[in-house]
């Protein structure tokens, strides 16, 4: 589904949040569900700015990463810092807070979104429009919808017809279009009678609406189709590879694949072929190498075709710092570049490398292994987070408590669920509340929230 990026959270049914475990924020036509309430909790109450929320007797103020309090807790919610302000509630308005307390945009909004480049989205009388840091306003809130800013330009909403503005808020592409992809390269992607065509940042026109895809430009080309049949367009409009494929992979550093009589291969940007189609799958390249399936086994080849992994594994995940994760026979493993096998296929689920150690589960139970597959970290706890900031979470008997990358037990298992690290401190919950605690595992804030 497309995503047209909206710089805003929903802020109306924010308070649900805290109580429902809704854990989402909103995009155009899409919203995006945060795993966790620790995941919630790391990434929008955590530390943001040098601040942290915190909650007294259903007041939202701020603490410091010391745990003193240097916004008293009055507001009826509260989101957290960035670019210098925060987005807080005071009754069923919104409106903005410098790091020092002071209100700078009075609360006024039914709807608002963080600061994103000095501009914030907000909402007022239904209708949305665009105000800087200090409260003026640059978009006068008269459009039923606005995009994010990319390149200097924000897809606009008027009576029902997309348009762009720029970041004063002049129309540069009249709203006429039925929809419309953000800029990307100069040029944007526009619908008018179910066909898309290309418009560039001053509104010409520089491909009619005639196709039934276009995509995002990258690196100078993006795919279309016409019908079921895929091509390639470059950022003049010329088409360089005719709409011929049965689908095609968008063009990222290298070649892209294509499928063509129910086979995969590649071409290059110029519409030759460097791999004939013969490929049950592939993946795009990363790191050099892309992923192939042949006779229902994965491999992986380089930008010229030549094999550089046999095709013989269940499964596999892309190159990430030099290592692939492979599935053989329902066991995970890890190979380098070359194909050598790194860790033998033995595990139920491993991930990539994170400050020098992979995440493995073997038996129902998680540790971390080093790149030489020695378990550094014991293979026994019921479950584990990745490392940050030199810590992870684990999980033992139902609780969460911390570990170092030796394994030693730096927090005894008792919360209920932890956040990861963010500048020192981690987000903690215990009896139904969330808290702080800094490396050593003692409070900063006790749980309240």
């Amino acid at each position: 589904m497309k995503k047209k990026i909206l710089w805003v959270v929903f802020v109306a049914i924010c308070a649900g949040l805290v109580a429902g475990y809704n854990y989402f924020h909103v995009k155009k036509s899409d919203r995006t569900f945060y795993s966790s309430p620790a995941e919630f909790y790391s990434t929008q109450v955590g530390l943001n700015d040098g601040l942290a929320i915190i909650l007294v007797k259903d007041k939202f103020g701020f603490i410091d990463e010391t745990g003193k309090v240097i916004i008293e807790p009055i507001y009826d919610y509260a989101l957290g810092f960035k670019e210098g302000l925060a987005c807080v509630k005071i009754l069923d308005k919104w409106g903005f807070i410098n790091q020092t307390g002071k209100i700078v945009i009075e609360p006024k909004y039914e709807i608002v979104g963080n600061f994103r480049d000095g501009l914030a989205l907000v909402r007022i009388g239904g209708k949305w429009g665009i105000i800087d840091r200090t409260g003026k306003v640059i978009v006068e809130p008269k459009y039923d919808d606005i995009m994010s800013f990319r390149e200097g330009f924000a897809g606009a909403m008027f009576s029902g017809r997309w348009g762009f503005i720029d970041r004063t808020g002049k129309v540069v592409v009249a709203p006429k279009y039925d929809d419309v992809w953000s800029f990307r390269e100069c040029l944007a992607s526009v619908k008018l009678s179910g066909k898309w065509g290309l418009v560039d940042k001053t509104g010409e026109v520089i491909i009619e609406p005639k196709y039934d895809y276009i995509g995002f430009f990258n690196e100078g080309l993006s795919k279309v189709a016409i019908g079921d049949k895929w091509g390639f367009i470059d950022n003049s409009g010329e088409e360089v590879v005719k709409p011929k494929y049965d689908s095609a992979w968008i063009v990222r550093k290298g070649p892209a694949g294509v499928k063509l009589g129910g086979k995969w291969g590649f071409i290059d940007r110029t519409g030759k072929v460097i791999v004939v189609p013969k490929y049950d799958d592939v993946w795009s390249f990363r790191e050099d190498l892309a992923g192939v399936k042949l006779g229902g086994k994965w491999g992986f080849i380089d930008r010229t075709g030549k094999v550089i992994v046999v095709p013989k594994y269940d499964e596999i995940r892309s190159y990430r710092g030099g290592f692939a994760l492979v599935d053989l026979s329902g066991k995970w493993g890890i190979i380098d570049k070359c194909g050598n096998v790194v860790t033998e296929p033995k595990y139920e689920g491993i991930s990539y490398f994170k400050e020098g150690l992979s995440r493995a589960k073997f038996d129902g139970k998680y540790g971390f292994i080093d790149k030489t597959g020695k378990a550094v970290v014991e293979i026994k706890y019921d479950g584990i987070w990745g490392f940050k900031e030199g810590l992870a979470g684990m999980k033992l008997g139902g609780k969460w408590g911390l570990i170092d990358q030796t394994g030693k037990i730096v927090v005894e298992p008792k919360y209920d669920d932890i956040g990861a690290f963010k500048k020192g401190i981690a987000p903690v919950k215990i009896e139904g509340k969330w808290g702080y605690i800094d490396k050593a595992g003692q409070y900063i804030w006790m749980p309240t929230i």
